[in-house]
C-alpha cells in the first residue's frame, strides 16, 4: 500500500507536480523524502472489503498492540473507542491528524499506561477517505506533543464533481457479526475551472449484537472450556435464590466459605426451574474441595448477556468548500459531525457479604457495604450467627447506552504574498460522551438490608434500589494556525525550501459523574470527575537543503510552550542520497516529547477496580492460598486509586532511522528501513502486581489491608501477624518512571506487471520484523527483550502485553478487463508465555507462566492446569489468514465486489488469560487476532454523471 517509487522520481524533475506530504510542510515533487511513510490509497481501501478505519489499520504491520479495537471486553474508561498504536508504543505515541491538523481526543480519562490520550477512528468515517498517509518516524518537529511513534494522517476527499452512492453488508459464515453500510458523496463547482467547490458525504452504518456463545465457532472454544472453564454449563452460583454464609465469631467478620455438600455453615435456596439447576461437580471446573462440590444449587447463565460484538450505529457527516476570491487569496472551510452509538449488555448486579465492596465518591473513598445479615433477619437462616449473603438482582436492567458525538468546524484563507506560500486557520474540535448505566444498585435504599432488616425480595421489587446513571464527557480544542513556506538562495541541486509557523491552541477536558455517584451513593462504582484546560503556544520551522543533484537535508524544530512546564524544544534531521538512477539511501534522527495529559496533571481524575489480581503475600504461587487465606486471595477484586500530578514532565523520545529505496526497473520496488525509539521518562500509572510484588519502591500508604487480627495471618504461636490481613485498595499515581527501547526493520515490496491480454498484476509484500523491544518501568531497571513474548511474563517486573517478532501480509491484485480479482495473505507469529527474568534477576530455570509442573520457587502463576497438555511449547501459536475477493465494473458506473476475509475459516489461537486481563475473556487476544472466522463483505458502488 506503499507509493510506489520509480527512477523517474528520483530525478526530480521540474515538470513533476508539487505534493505537501506528511511529516513536512515543504512540498516535494517524490513522495519518498528522509522518512518511511506508507500511503494507502482510494483504491486499495476499496479493494481491501473494509468498513471501518480499525480493519484498514489492523492489516498494517507496522501496527502494534496496545491501542483498542471497539470490542465489548474493554474497560469502562475506553467503551466505545478504536485507536492505533504504531510500533506497539500505546495509543498516546501515535498522533492522528484529519487533513493534516489535529483531532481532539475522545472524553476519556483512562488510567491505563500509554493510553491516556484516546483519538477515536470511530470518528472517522472510511468513505469519506482520499488516502491514509502512515508516517512512520518520529514527528514532534513537526506537529509538537504526541507523535513519537509516527503519525497517521487521514486525508479525505476533495475536488470531487458528480455523486456516487455505495452499500454493503457483510457477515461471517454463521450469520454472526452482521454489519451494514450506506455512503455517499456529491460534489458541485470544479475549483480549478469556477474557483467554488462544494463537496458533501455522508456515512450510515450499523452492526448487530452477537453473544459470546454465538460468536464462539471461530476461536478455540473447546480449549477455552476446558481449560479456562467458560462457554460451559456453569457460570455462578450468584443468582436471585440467595447462598448464606456462618460468620464464624460473632461481630469477626470471618466466614464459613469453605466445606462440602452437606456442611451446615453453608446453605443456599433452591427456588429456581429445574433446568436452572446444577449439581457441582469437576465436569463445571469445581474443585472437590468447594462447598459447590456435589451440592444442588442454581446457576446463572451470564453468557446470555454478554456479547462479543454490541449492537451500534454510526453515522457520519463531512462537508469540504473551497472559494477562490482573487488569483492571489482563497477560502476553505470543513465541517464535520459524527455520532456514534453502541448498546453495552452486562450480567445482573450481585452483593456479597463475604467480603467488603469498597465504594466510591469524588476525591476518595466511601463507607464501604458488606452484606452480612444479622441474627433475626428474615432471611437468615441461622438463628445463633450473623451471615454472608450473596444475592444477584435479576429482575434489573443492566448494562450501558454509549453516545460519542463528534463535530469539528475549521475556517481559513490560503494565499500567495510575493515569494511567500501562506495559509492560516481557525479550529474547534469537541468530542461529548454521554454514557447510561443501568442496574448499579442505590446504596440508601440497599444499606436497609441491615439496618432496617428489610428482606431480599422487598428490597430487589423496591423501585429506589437502582438509579439510572448518567456520566458526561467533553474534550474540546481550539486553535489558531498560520504558516507560510517559500524558496531562497541557490545550492547546487536546488533552491532552499524554508517553512515557518506559529500555532496557539486551547486544549479542554471535562468529566462529570453522575450526582448519586459522585457523593458515593452507588456500590462498587468508581467515578472520574475531571475540570481542566490550558493554553499551549508553538512555533516550528523546516529547512529543504538539496547540496546537490543526489544529496538533500532537512532540518526542522518546534518550540512548545504548555503551562506546566518550560519551553520545550524538539529538532529533527533527515538526509537522501541518491547513490544511482534507482537506488537511494535516507537517513533520520528525531527527537519528540508527549505532553502529560489533562487527566493526569489536572484536579480530580479516575478510580477503578483491579479484577484477578493475585496478593502474593496471601497466595504467593497465584493458584493455593496459605493457611488461614482464602481462595479469593489468588484471584481478588481491589480498588485502585489513580492520583493527578501538577508536577508530571513531558516524556521524551530519540529516534533514528535508516533506510533504502531500490527500483530496479519502473515496475518493480523495494524498500527497507530499520528504525530505533527509545522513550524516557515515560508517564505510567503501576500496576498493582508491580506495587505488591516490590512494595519497597513506594510509600508506606499504597498498600491498604484489612487490620483486624481476626483477618491476618498467624506465626508459630497462632499471633496475628501485621500487614498480612486481605487486601483492599492499592494507590498508583502518575509518575515519570518508565524507558521504553525498540529496534526492529520495515520491508516492502512492490511489482507492477503487464501481462498483456492476461491484464495487470499488482503485488506488493509487507512485513515488520522487532529485533527488540525493551522496557524498564523505573529508572536504572534492568531491561530485558520482549520481542516473541508475553513481555510482562518474559520479564515479571514490566508491564509489557504481547510482542509479536514477525506480522506481515502479501497482497495482489489482478485487472484483467472489466473484472478485479484479489487476494492477500496476513500472519502475525507466535508468542511465548514462558517466565524468565524478575527486573534483574535471571530464573535457574525457565518456566511457563500457566499450566503445571513449575519448580516450587514459582510465584504468582496463572493457572490454568491443562495448557501443558494443549501446548507443551508454552506458546500462542503463530497465525496466518487468507482473504479473496472479486470487484466487478462492466455495468456503465456501477461496480459490485465481493470480499471473503479468513476463507480457510482459521479460529483465533486461543490466549491463555483466565480473565485476568480485558483483551482475552473471550478465550482470544482482541489486540492481535479476530473471532469473525471466515467472513464475507457485498458491496455495491454507482457513480452519478
Amino acid at each position: 500500500m506503499t507509493a510506489g517509487v520509480s527512477p523517474m522520481a528520483f530525478a526530480q524533475q521540474s515538470g513533476l507536480a508539487e505534493v505537501t506530504i506528511t511529516g513536512s510542510n515543504l512540498k516535494r515533487a517524490d513522495k519518498e523524502g528522509t522518512s518511511p511513510i506508507q500511503t494507502i490509497s482510494a483504491q486499495e481501501i476499496q479493494q481491501s472489503g473494509a468498513t471501518s478505519v480499525l480493519q484498514l489499520l489492523k492489516a498494517v504491520p507496522s501496527m502494534g498492540v496496545g491501542g483498542y479495537n471497539d470490542t465489548p471486553d474493554q474497560n469502562g474508561f475506553s467503551r466505545g473507542v478504536a485507536t492505533a498504536s504504531l510500533r506497539a508504543l500505546g495509543s498516546t505515541s501515535t498522533l492522528i491528524l484529519l487533513n493534516g491538523r489535529r483531532m481532539t481526543p475522545s472524553a476519556y480519562a483512562n488510567p491505563n499506561n500509554g493510553q491516556s490520550t484516546l483519538y477515536d477512528l470511530n470518528s472517522i468515517p472510511v468513505s469519506a477517505i482520499e488516502r491514509i498517509e502512515i508516517f512512520k518516524d518520529g514527528a514532534s518537529a513537526v506537529y509538537g506533543s504526541d507523535a513519537m511513534a509516527g503519525v497517521i494522517n487521514f486525508i479525505t476527499k476533495t475536488g470531487f464533481v458528480g455523486g456516487e452512492i455505495s452499500t454493503s453488508i457483510g457477515a461471517n459464515d454463521n450469520q454472526e457479526f452482521g454489519r451494514r453500510n450506506v455512503n455517499g458523496t456529491v460534489g458541485i463547482g470544479n475549483y480549478k475551472a469556477d474557483g467554488k467547490s462544494l463537496m458533501l458525504s455522508f456515512d450510515l452504518s450499523s452492526q448487530n449484537k452477537t453473544t459470546v456463545r454465538d460468536g464462539s465457532f471461530d476461536i478455540r472454544a473447546s480449549e477455552y472450556a476446558a481449560m479456562n472453564n467458560r462457554l460451559i454449563p456453569y457460570y455462578s452460583y450468584a443468582t436471585d435464590q440467595p447462598f448464606f454464609f456462618k460468620e464464624r465469631a460473632l461481630n469477626s467478620k470471618s466466614f464459613f466459605t469453605t466445606g462440602n455438600a452437606t456442611s451446615p455453615n453453608i446453605l443456599n435456596k433452591l427456588n429456581c426451574d429445574p433446568s436452572k439447576q446444577l449439581v457441582g461437580s469437576a465436569a463445571y471446573g469445581i474443585a472437590s474441595s468447594s462447598f459447590l462440590f456435589g451440592r444442588t444449587f442454581c446457576n446463572y447463565d451470564g453468557d446470555a448477556f454478554t456479547d462479543v460484538q454490541t449492537e451500534g450505529e454510526d453515522f457520519s457527516l463531512l462537508g469540504i468548500g473551497k472559494f477562490r476570491i482573487n488569483e492571489n487569496l482563497s477560502a476553505f472551510s470543513e465541517f464535520a459531525f459524527n455520532d456514534t452509538r453502541r448498546t453495552y449488555r452486562a450480567p445482573a448486579r450481585t452483593i456479597s457479604g463475604t467480603s467488603p465492596t469498597t465504594n466510591f465518591l469524588v476525591g476518595g473513598i466511601a463507607e464501604p457495604f458488606q452484606a452480612i445479615l444479622p441474627i433475626g433477619h428474615p432471611d437468615n437462616p441461622f438463628t445463633d450467627a450473623r451471615s454472608a449473603v450473596v444475592y444477584r438482582f435479576e429482575n434489573l436492567k443492566t448494562g450501558n447506552d454509549l453516545l460519542n458525538q463528534n463535530v469539528r468546524l475549521l475556517g481559513g484563507l490560503k494565499g500567495v504574498q510575493g515569494a511567500w506560500d501562506w495559509e492560516s486557520a481557525v479550529l474547534w474540535n469537541q468530542s461529548r460522551r454521554e454514557e447510561t448505566a443501568y442496574g448499579f444498585l442505590y446504596l440508601p435504599t440497599l444499606r436497609k438490608l441491615i439496618t432496617d432488616k428489610r428482606s431480599l425480595a422487598s428490597l430487589a421489587a423496591d423501585p429506589t434500589i437502582t438509579k439510572d446513571l448518567t456520566n458526561v464527557g467533553i474534550a474540546e480544542i481550539a486553535q489558531w494556525d498560520a504558516k507560510a513556506t517559500t524558496e531562497l538562495g541557490q545550492l547546487a541541486g536546488g533552491k532552499i525550501g524554508l517553512a515557518v509557523g506559529v500555532e496557539a491552541r486551547q486544549e479542554r477536558l471535562s468529566i462529570d459523574p453522575d450526582p448519586a455517584n459522585a457523593r458515593g451513593d452507588i456500590l462498587g462504582l468508581s467515578t472520574t470527575a475531571i475540570q481542566s484546560k490550558r493554553d499551549v503556544v508553538s512555533s516550528f520551522f523546516e529547512v529543504r537543503t538539496p547540496f546537490s543533484k543526489t544529496f538533500e537535508m532537512d532540518f526542522a524544530g518546534r518550540f512548545d510552550k504548555y503551562p506546566s512546564f518550560k519551553t520545550n524544544f524538539v529538532p529533527k534531521v533527515g538526509a537522501k542520497w541518491i547513490a544511482n538512477e534507482g537506488l537511494a539511501f535516507r537517513g533520520t534522527y528525531s527527537e519528540g516529547f508527549r505532553a502529560p495529559a489533562l487527566s493526569q496533571v489536572a484536579s480530580g481524575g479516575a478510580q477503578f477496580f483491579l479484577n484477578g489480581t493475585v496478593d502474593p503475600i496471601r497466595c504467593p504461587d497465584g493458584v493455593t492460598p496459605v493457611a488461614g487465606a482464602e481462595q479469593a486471595d489468588c484471584s481478588k477484586s481491589v480498588s485502585g486509586v489513580g492520583g493527578s500530578n501538577p508536577d508530571l514532565k513531558p516524556e521524551k523520545s530519540k529516534g533514528f532511522s535508516l533506510g533504502m529505496i531500490y527500483s530496479p526497473t519502473k515496475d518493480i520496488d523495494v524498500l527497507i528501513d530499520t528504525y530505533k525509539v527509545r522513550q524516557e521518562n515515560e508517564v505510567a500509572l503501576g500496576s498493582a502486581t508491580y506495587l505488591l510484588e516490590h512494595p519497597d519502591r513506594f510509600p508506606a500508604d499504597a498498600i491498604t489491608r484489612d487490620t483486624n487480627p481476626l483477618n491476618q495471618l498467624k506465626d508459630a504461636n497462632g499471633n496475628p501477624i501485621p500487614g498480612t490481613g486481605p487486601l483492599i485498595a492499592v494507590k498508583t499515581p502518575w509518575v515519570n518512571q518508565g524507558a521504553t527501547e525498540i529496534t526492529g526493520i520495515d520491508l516492502e515490496l512492490k511489482s507492477r506487471n503487464n501481462l498483456g491480454d492476461y491484464g495487470r498484476l499488482t503485488s506488493s509484500f509487507k512485513m515488520t520484523h522487532l529485533m527488540s523491544y525493551m522496557r524498564a518501568e523505573a529508572p536504572g531497571d534492568f531491561m530485558r527483550n520482549a520481542v516473541g513474548t508475553a513481555g510482562g511474563l518474559n520479564d515479571w517486573a514490566t508491564s509489557v502485553g504481547a510482542i509479536p517478532r514477525n506480522r506481515l501480509s502479501l497482497s495482489t491484485a489482478l485487472e484483467q478487463g472489466s473484472h478485479i480479482f484479489l487476494a492477500a495473505m496476513k500472519m502475525t507469529t507466535s508468542i511465548s508465555m514462558m517466565r524468565r527474568y524478575d527486573g534483574a534477576t535471571e530464573y535457574p530455570v525457565a518456566y511457563c507462566h500457566y499450566g503445571s509442573g513449575q519448580p516450587k520457587t514459582a510465584t504468582s502463576l496463572g493457572g490454568v492446569a491443562l495448557y501443558n497438555t494443549y501446548y507443551p511449547d508454552c506458546k500462542v501459536p503463530s497465525w496466518k489468514t487468507f482473504d479473496v475477493g472479486y470487484m466487478y465494473n462492466g455495468i456503465k458506473n456501477l461496480q459490485l465486489g465481493l470480499n471473503i476475509s479468513n476463507v480457510f475459516d482459521k479460529p483465533a489461537p486461543y490466549y491463555p488469560g483466565s480473565n485476568t486481563s480485558t483483551t482475552v475473556q473471550q478465550g482470544y487476544s482482541s489486540s492481535l487476532y479476530n473471532n469473525t472466522g471466515r467472513y464475507s463483505r457485498l458491496t455495491a458502488n454507482y457513480i452519478f454523471n
